[in-house]
C-alpha cells in the first residue's frame, strides 16, 4: 500500500494481476513471451497433423499444488476413460511439489490415479528445465490449465505461442482467447465440464485454432513490445 502511494505508475501484465482499488496509476502492458523461443514451424505443424491418428496428448504444466488443481484433471480423465470409454488419450503432468503441504497433495494425486486405475493414461514427469518446455508444447495436442481466475499464467501464453490449443478455468484469459473463449474456458473445479470440453476440443481445427492463439500472444504479450511499452511508460514518467 505504501509503495502504491510513492510511485507514479504501476505496470501490470493484466487487470486481474493487480487488485488495487485505485486504477488511476495502473497501466496494463501484457506479459513478455519470447515468441521466437515458443514457436511451431510449418514443418513441425504438418508433422503433428500426420500424427492425429495417435493418442490425444493432454499436457498440464505447473507446480504440483492445490491451487493448480491437478485433481480436477485426474477426475476428468476418469470420466473419459472409465465412464465414456475414451481410451486413446495420454496425459503428461509436468511439475513438482514444493514443501510439506504440496508433497501431501502430490501423494493424494498419485493415490487417486491408482484408485481410478489410470496409471496407463496419466504420467507425472516431475520438473522440466525451462529451456525444454517448448518441446513439450510442440508435441502436445492441448494444454489444460486449472488455476483459478486471477493473474494470467505465462504457461498458457507460452503454449498458445507454440500454436497449442488450451483449456483454462481462468476467466482472465477470455480476452486473449477471443472468438474461441466459450469453447476453451471450462467451469472451475468442474471435472464433468472439463471432460466435455476435452472431448469437444478434439473436433476443433487445431491448425486454425493454434494459429489464432499464437497471433493473440504475438499481438498482446510478445517480449519486444513489452520492453518498448516499459520504456515508453517510464519515459513519460520521467519527462
Amino acid at each position: 500500500r505504501l509503495a502504491e502511494k510513492l510511485v507514479d505508475k504501476i505496470l501490470t501484465a493484466s487487470e486481474e494481476s493487480c487488485r488495487l482499488k485505485n486504477r488511476r496509476k495502473i497501466k496494463i502492458v501484457g506479459h513478455g513471451i519470447d515468441t521466437e523461443m515458443f514457436n511451431l514451424n510449418l514443418k513441425t505443424q504438418n508433422a503433428k497433423l500426420q500424427l492425429k491418428t495417435q493418442n490425444f496428448r493432454i499436457l498440464s504444466a505447473g507446480r504440483i499444488s492445490p491451487i493448480k488443481d491437478q485433481e480436477t484433471l485426474i477426475k476428468a480423465v476418469d470420466i473419459l476413460v472409465n465412464q465414456k470409454n475414451v481410451k486413446d488419450i495420454e496425459v503428461k503432468v509436468i511439475g513438482s511439489p514444493l514443501g510439506d503441504e504440496e508433497n501431501k497433495y502430490f501423494e493424494k494425486l498419485k493415490n487417486l490415479v491408482q484408485e481410478k486405475k489410470l496409471e496407463n493414461y496419466i504420467q507425472f514427469l516431475g520438473g522440466v528445465p525451462y529451456r525444454e518446455m517448448a518441446k513439450f508444447y510442440r508435441e502436445g495436442d492441448i494444454l489444460v490449465n486449472l488455476s483459478p481466475t486471477g493473474g494470467v499464467d505465462k504457461v498458457v501464453l507460452e503454449a498458445m505461442a507454440c500454436r497449442l490449443s488450451v483449456l483454462v478455468s481462468n476467466e482472465a484469459f477470455r480476452k486473449d482467447l477471443g472468438k474461441y473463449a466459450n469453447q476453451l474456458i471450462f467451469q472451475e473445479k468442474n471435472s464433468q465440464d472439463l471432460a466435455k470440453k476435452i472431448l469437444d476440443s478434439r473436433d476443433l481445427n487445431f491448425i486454425e485454432v493454434g494459429n489464432y492463439l499464437r497471433n493473440q500472444v504475438v499481438r498482446n504479450h510478445n517480449l519486444d513490445d513489452l520492453i518498448n511499452k516499459i520504456i515508453i511508460e517510464y519515459g513519460e514518467a520521467i519527462f
